[in-house]
C-alpha cells in the first residue's frame, strides 16, 4: 500500500470520525430536550395535583374533614391565622368563633374563642370544654406562641329572665406545659390541673 493511500486513509478516518461524532450529538440532545420537558412535566402535574388536593379540602366543610386531613391542611397552611382557623374549626366545628395573636409578632399570647357545645348535664358540658381544648392543642402543638388561651362562651339567663352572653369556662396555659404532654396517652380532664381554668358558677348547678 503506498503512503498516499495511507494518508488518504487517516483522513478518510477523520472525516468518518467527525460525521459520527456530530451524529452522536444530534441523538443525544433531542433526549435530554426530552427528558427535561417530561421531568418539567411531572413537576407542573404534581404541583397541579397538589393545588387541586388543597382546594377540594377548602371546599370541603371544616368540621368534616378527618383528623389525617385537618393535620395535612394545618401542615400546608401559610400563615398562623390559617392554622389556628383549621384546628378551631376541627375541634369545635361550628361553635368555632376565633382567633387572636397579641403581643411582639403576634406570639406572646393566642386567644381562642368558641361557643360552648349544648350538652344534657353542666358536667358533660365542663368535661366536652376540656375535651375540645385539648384535641385543639394536639393540632396545634407544633406553632410556636408562649401562652394559650381558650374562652368559651353560652348564654345565661339571671333570676330577673335577663339574657346575656359570657363567658362559661375558661383556660388559660403556656406553651411550655403543652410542650411536655403526650397526646397519644393524655387524658385532656387534666387540662383543668395542668392550666389555669375558670367555671362560671352557673356550670355547677
Amino acid at each position: 500500500m503506498s503512503a498516499r493511500t495511507k494518508k488518504w486513509s487517516k483522513k478518510k478516518k477523520v472525516i468518518v470520525g467527525v460525521i459520527v461524532f456530530f451524529v452522536l450529538v444530534s441523538i443525544i440532545t433531542p433526549n435530554k430536550k426530552k427528558d427535561t420537558t417530561a421531568n418539567n412535566a411531572n413537576a407542573t402535574k404534581t404541583e397541579e395535583t397538589k393545588k387541586q388536593e388543597k382546594e377540594k379540602r377548602k371546599k370541603k366543610k371544616d368540621d368534616n374533614l378527618s383528623k389525617d386531613e385537618a393535620i395535612e391542611a394545618i401542615a400546608e397552611a401559610e400563615s398562623p391565622q390559617e392554622k389556628f382557623d383549621i384546628a378551631g374549626k376541627f375541634a369545635f366545628g361550628k361553635n368555632y368563633t376565633s382567633t387572636e395573636f397579641f403581643g411582639e409578632n403576634g406570639i406572646d399570647r393566642v386567644n381562642v374563642e368558641f361557643e360552648l357545645a349544648p350538652n344534657l348535664t353542666t358536667k358533660l358540658a365542663r368535661e366536652g370544654f376540656l375535651q375540645d381544648c385539648g384535641e385543639f392543642m394536639e393540632l396545634t402543638k407544633d406553632i410556636q406562641y408562649n401562652q394559650l388561651f381558650m374562652g368559651a362562651k353560652a348564654k345565661f339567663t339571671d333570676k330577673y329572665g335577663n339574657e346575656s352572653e359570657n363567658y362559661a369556662m375558661k383556660l388559660t396555659i403556656p406553651k411550655s406545659e403543652i410542650d411536655k404532654i403526650n397526646f397519644e396517652n393524655f387524658n385532656s380532664q387534666n387540662l383543668a390541673n395542668i392550666g389555669e381554668e375558670w367555671v362560671h358558677p352557673a356550670m355547677f348547678k
